[in-house]
Order: structure tokens, then C-alpha cells, then sequence
């Protein structure tokens, strides 16, 4: 797609622990070669939590465990997927067996895939289609962020200046005027005054600081690590809205039609008349309860 070639890998995994035991060594062994996109899709006969699976027995812990630390070990992701929950089915009991699995690598050029669950139909395997749709409008909402957030830094520094100067120019008026106080030069409400101003630079700059701490967390405290910006990539597939429902109760599924119908929202939300609340009147708080006397005891269990 777009030039951009990738590696597919169809899976049906064996039942017993020995068979699982050698797909998930070849697995591992190939996503240690792989450089390039790499899907790997189909039935692995097995869950990673309770909740996919619903009827008969409770599933092994272990066995849902170790399929889980597999898929990590493999460098992989779950795609997740829209539409019914369970892809097998047999009398009662329905499980989640069939997944679509990619490496970070994928992430790169196929941000936007998703896959679907179909109708079962002929088999007690539903069928999985996954698609992937074009990043233009992303790209586009992306390059929005950016502007925004350079717009929101200039009206920052223009609003606030810099705040380490401030806090400093704050303390050394502080410390002017009580030493003017104590030569009688100084009323105590200036100083008052100074306080304040003193104390509020200080609370600018510690919300600064922590901002600072965490996007420093956030960027530089697993930098080097491959599956720190995998696991990234992987949030961000997640975060991507994949449908919307419109005010007419109609759902989206085109990114286009999602974008205008989110646009049209707001426009409409934002050119909205005004309409103020109506003032609560004395004497509807007359029916709230009054609250229990101080000197009334009450037995705690």
C-alpha cells in the first residue's frame, strides 16, 4: 500500500502445550530477523483473558498467562477488532480464538488498521477481514496539533514570561521591604502584597516544574528502549476512533465523514444562543434535610 510491502504470517495453533510450545519458538525466532511490517493472524486456539471467553469451565490462568507473555516476547500487538466479541463457537461455550497480531514496525506505515469480526456463518470460526484505511487525515489533524500546541507556548511565554525570573524578582521585593518594615520605611500591607504576589509566582512555577517532570518521564526515561516506542505506536492505534454516532443516531465509519461530523458538532455547539440557568430560589433550599446535631452519637460498626 503506497509502496509500503509487508510480511503476513497465518497461523493455526495445536492444541496441546508441546505444539504450542514450537509455534511460539518459531514465532519468536522469526520476529527476531524481522525488520520489516509483519501481520500475524488466524487461530491460536487460545485466550489471554476471561473476559473472551464466555461458558463451560473456567479457562487455565497459566495457559492464558503464558500466551501473553508469548505475544510480548514475540515483539507483537493485537490489533483488536470491531464487531462481536467471541470468534469460535461450540454448543454453549464461546471464546475469542482467532486474533490479528503485528510488530511495531507495522505501526509505521499502517497506523490505521482495523479488523472486524463477521457473521458466523458455515463454520464455528467466524471469518476476520482486516482493512487498512489511508493516513492523510490524520496527517492532517497531526500537523494541527503542531500549530496548536506552538500557538499555546507563544500565548504561555507572552501570558506568563519567564516564570524563574519572576519567582526570583518576587523574593528580592520580599526581602527589600522587610527590611524597609523593620526601619519603620514600609506599611505591613505592602509587604502583605509582596507575600502574595511572592507565593503565587512560586505556585506557577511548581506546576512548571511538575509538568516538566512528567513529559521528561514521559520522553527521555525509556528512550532507548525498542519496545517503549512500539508500546507507543500501539497506544496510538488504539486512541484512533474508529466510528462515530451522529446526532441522527447514524454511525461513521469514513475518516472524512468522522471529521466533518465532529467539525459540524462543535460549530453548532459553539454559535449555540446563550441561554443562562435560572436562578435556585431560597425557598427550594428549604427541603434539604438539615444536617445531624454535633452532640448526637452514632454507633460505628
Amino acid at each position: 500500500m503506497n509502496g509500503h510491502k509487508g510480511e503476513a504470517t497465518f497461523i493455526y495453533a495445536g492444541c496441546t502445550k508441546d505444539a504450542r510450545k514450537e509455534l511460539w519458538n518459531r514465532l519468536i525466532n522469526i520476529s527476531q530477523q524481522m525488520s520489516s511490517s509483519w501481520v500475524v493472524g488466524g487461530d491460536f486456539n487460545c485466550i489471554t483473558s476471561i473476559a473472551e471467553k464466555s461458558g463451560g469451565r473456567v479457562p487455565n490462568l497459566v495457559k492464558m498467562n503464558n500466551f501473553s507473555d508469548n505475544i510480548h516476547r514475540a515483539g507483537l500487538f493485537d490489533l483488536g477488532f470491531k464487531g462481536p466479541a467471541f470468534t469460535w463457537k461450540r454448543g454453549a461455550i464461546w471464546e475469542r480464538f482467532d486474533r490479528m497480531l503485528v510488530n511495531d514496525a507495522w505501526f509505521n506505515h499502517f497506523l490505521l488498521t482495523f479488523v472486524t469480526h463477521l457473521s458466523l456463518a458455515g463454520s464455528d470460526h467466524r471469518p476476520i477481514l482486516i482493512s487498512i484505511s489511508h493516513p492523510d487525515l490524520i496527517i492532517k489533524l497531526s500537523l494541527l496539533q503542531i500549530k496548536t500546541a506552538k500557538a499555546l507556548r507563544k500565548w504561555s511565554w507572552e501570558t506568563f514570561g519567564n516564570v524563574h525570573a519572576k519567582v526570583q524578582e518576587a523574593e528580592n521585593e520580599v526581602n527589600r521591604l522587610e527590611h524597609e518594615e523593620q526601619i519603620d520605611n514600609v506599611e505591613e500591607k505592602e509587604l502583605l502584597t509582596a507575600q502574595n504576589n511572592f507565593l503565587s509566582d512560586i505556585e506557577y512555577q511548581e506546576k512548571i516544574l511538575k509538568q516538566k517532570a512528567a513529559m521528561n518521564i514521559f520522553t527521555d526515561g525509556d528512550r532507548n528502549t525498542v519496545f517503549y516506542h512500539a508500546y507507543i505506536k500501539y497506544k496510538r492505534k488504539c486512541n484512533t476512533i474508529h466510528a462515530i454516532q451522529n446526532a441522527n443516531g447514524q454511525w461513521l465509519h469514513d475518516n472524512a465523514e468522522i471529521a466533518n461530523d465532529a467539525i459540524s458538532y462543535y460549530k453548532n455547539l459553539l454559535n449555540q444562543e446563550h441561554h443562562p440557568r435560572t436562578p435556585i430560589e431560597r425557598a427550594q433550599l428549604s427541603i434539604i434535610p438539615e444536617p445531624p446535631l454535633s452532640g448526637h452519637t452514632f454507633l460505628l460498626n
